[in-house]
């Protein structure tokens, strides 16, 4: 499980890096990993076109809160990881779940190797 203090600096760095930019794509590879919806596409739905107005964090969760009044929480679990790529054409790590793309290009990649871990809005 990431410490407490390796998830407040991630929380810092994303908050300087992502606040104000839009989510212009969301990838899910599987829904297991948006489990509290129904499909993939209903929490794509919820995230795409939305600008991110503020990076938190509530012990290890990292929750994103959006324009339209809705959070994006990321539980990281055991050995979950939120990498950052300045183009689309950076390689994937191995056990990347989930993929949202900026609109002023980047993405942020959710990667998972465990069980464990996952996202809802």
């Amino acid at each position: 499980m990431p410490e407490l203090p390796e998830v407040e600096t991630l929380r810092g760095d994303l908050h300087r890096e992502v606040v104000a930019k839009k989510i212009k794509t969301v990838t899910v590879d599987n829904g297991r990993w948006v489990g509290h919806h129904k499909t993939a596409k209903a929490y794509r739905d919820l995230l795409e076109g939305r600008t991110i107005k503020t990076v938190e964090r509530l012990g290890n969760l990292l929750m994103f809160t959006l324009d339209s009044g809705n959070t994006l929480v990321l539980d990281l679990g055991a050995s979950g990881q939120l990498q950052r790529a300045k183009t689309a054409k950076v390689a994937k790590a191995k056990h990347t779940h989930i993929v949202f793309t900026l609109n002023q290009g980047g993405e942020l990649r959710f990667v998972s190797p465990g069980n464990d871990g996952g996202s809802y809005v």
